[in-house]
């Protein structure tokens, strides 16, 4: 049994993220780590954004394998869509791709959200969001405030 759990510890990363989440579980620490990941992907602290949404989709679903509580899954899913908001305010003028796939992003978040009853917890944020988008490119700031209204704010 230790030699298996040895060859797994070694065998990937995420095997040996898990492993030492389970013997030591801090979420709140492994969420900081996983928002820095997220981050470093849009305002890396040297060098040009690489801003690659595999990237970013990959840690959410690691930090999601680890069993944390939802909402602090969530805060990472909104975190993430926070980035995409102020990345597109402050570069703007990106593929139709990258759009598109922050549009489903923050679909499923507020789904998420829904879904665990989080949305008041996270709905300034999410509002904030729609916010920052405001003027942003072909229908991109549209598109998030009728995600917002139809399953955040209804009554707006």
């Amino acid at each position: 049994m230790l030699e298996t759990l040895l060859s797994l510890y070694s065998s990937s990363k995420e095997a040996k993220n898990f492993l030492e989440f389970i013997v030591n579980p801090n979420p709140k620490e492994k969420l900081e780590e996983y928002k820095t990941i997220l981050n470093n992907e849009f305002y890396p602290k040297r060098g040009e954004p690489k801003c690659r949404l595999s990237v970013c989709r990959k840690a959410i679903n690691e930090f999601k394998k680890l069993g944390v509580e939802p909402s602090l899954l969530a805060d990472l899913l909104v975190f993430h869509a926070e980035l995409g908001a102020r990345f597109t305010a402050d570069y703007g003028d990106m593929e139709e791709a990258y759009y598109t796939s922050f549009e489903n992003h923050y679909l499923a978040t507020c789904e998420f959200l829904y879904k665990n009853d989080l949305i008041e917890h996270f709905k300034d944020r999410l509002h904030r969001i729609i916010e920052i988008t405001e003027g942003c490119c072909w229908g991109f700031h549209d598109t998030l405030c009728e995600i917002y209204y139809e399953h955040v704010d209804e009554d707006e």
